[in-house]
This record gives C-alpha cells, structure tokens and sequence, in this order.
C-alpha cells in the first residue's frame, strides 16, 4: 500500500510540474474577435517543426479559414502571440497581432522578451488582410528585460499601449 501511495504522489508531481512547466505551450488557441460578426475568431496554432511555427488565421462567421501570418522559431525562443485585437485607423478596420520571443542567453548577458508589432489592413469580410508596413514600422520592434548587458523597454508590449498611439496618429 505505501509503494501504491508513492507511486500515486510521484504520478501527480509529474503532472503538476508538466502544468506549471513555462516551456508548455497551448497548440491551439481561438480567440473571439468580433471583426464583422460576433462569431468570428482568429486561431493560433503551434506547428511542432523544426523550427517551430505559429500560424495565425482569421475564421468568419462562415466558417471560412483566410491566413493572417506565419511567426518562426528564433534559435531556441518560440513565438508566442501576446495579443490579438482590432483596431481601427483612420476608419480602416485593422488587425494588430503583438508577438514576443523570450531569449535567455546568459553567454551574452541577455534575458530579455523580443517584441514584434504586426499591423494588417483587413478587407470587407474579412477574405484578404494585408501588412500595413507604414503602421508596423512605426510601431517597430524591440527588446523588454536584459539585453546584452542592458536594460531595454519596449514601449509597445501591451494592446493599450499600442490602441493608445493608434489614436495619437488619427
């Protein structure tokens, strides 16, 4: 019976560190959008590759599947999409996604998130989205945390920071 125990107490350690584990990701997310209709969604999911892939599509009320992007594995740093929300610019419907890569390279005193703001023009229905470049480089990219040595901010790591500038540029 202790053996029994023992085992039964080692099997739920295990699966408690396998859920608290930070290098667990979700393959799959859907997150409501609501760009046209209340049943659109935009899915992310995680391709096991080498390099590893996240791929980002926009779903309509149809049920008609239109590709976003695609975001690839940096080294050893997956990408994860922080956020998605739609905007609007001057009365264009947008999407922005916020993509970070989390590096921990202590060779080269970095621990540090890399951010990447992606913004898209959407078309009526949401059949074709397009990378606004003017909007995504002004956003840009950058690093949060230590890198090399130093400590950077980004300051477009959140959805109000970056609806925030979108309304200064109006």
């Amino acid at each position: 019976m202790k053996m029994f125990a023992a085992t039964l107490a080692l099997i739920s350690i295990s699966l408690n560190a396998q859920v608290l584990s930070p290098f667990v990701q979700n393959d799959h997310k859907k997150v409501d959008i609501g760009l046209f209709s209340p049943a659109d969604a935009i899915e992310i999911n995680h391709i096991d590759s080498d390099p590893e892939i996240v791929n980002v599509d926009f779903i309509g009320a149809d049920g008609n599947r239109v590709a976003i992007a695609e975001f690839s594995q940096m080294g050893s740093a997956l990408p994860d999409v922080a956020s998605v929300f739609k905007g609007k610019f001057k009365e264009r419907p947008l999407l922005v996604l916020i993509v970070k890569w989390h590096f921990y390279l202590p060779g080269v005193d970095t621990d540090a998130d890399y951010y990447e703001i992606h913004v898209f023009n959407v078309s009526e229905h949401g059949t074709r989205f397009s990378r606004n470049e003017v909007l995504s480089r002004i956003f840009g990219s950058g690093f949060e945390g230590r890198h090399e040595g130093e400590y950077s901010s980004f300051k477009y790591k959140n959805a109000g920071s970056v609806r925030k500038k979108l309304h200064e540029l109006q």
